[in-house]
């Protein structure tokens, strides 16, 4: 199968790719800067997992996760949000599950593990949601 990471080119890009790729049911990891090149890789290969860094430019994450939840169905998406408020709105955008950047990577991957293995069940909003110090549930 394969994944979409939609975001700024860097380290947490990259990182969130060397992640992807250590799960076994994932092969090919495309990546995207923006909401047109997320849209084009979408419609082309239509990968069943999408990754979005909040706070697109421009175009905004919501609207991208709106697109992607109304146009591709079954694809599940996970969005590493920078605050807290950024985090609500994905929730209220349909986003699959929702962590703060920061988030232990070992967590992180059981999040992604989990959402592969619900076959597109929204994954419980608890079981992932940072406590005030940082700390996950």
């Amino acid at each position: 199968m394969s994944a979409l990471i939609v975001g700024r080119s860097g380290f947490l890009r990259d990182s969130l790719r060397s992640l992807l790729l250590m799960v076994p049911e994932v092969e090919t990891v495309f990546q995207a800067e923006n909401l047109a090149s997320a849209k084009s890789v979408l419609e082309q290969h239509r990968p069943p997992l999408v990754l979005l860094e909040s706070g697109l430019p421009r175009e905004g994450t919501s609207s991208l996760l709106r697109w992607v939840k109304s146009e591709m169905n079954g694809c599940r998406c996970l969005v590493l949000a920078d605050d807290v408020r950024q985090q609500r709105e994905a929730w209220a955008a349909g986003a699959d599950a929702a962590v703060l950047k920061g988030f232990p990577a070992a967590k992180l991957l059981q999040v992604i593990e989990r959402m592969l293995s619900r076959e597109g069940k929204r994954a419980s909003q608890e079981s992932i949601d940072p406590l005030p110090n940082g700390e996950v549930h």
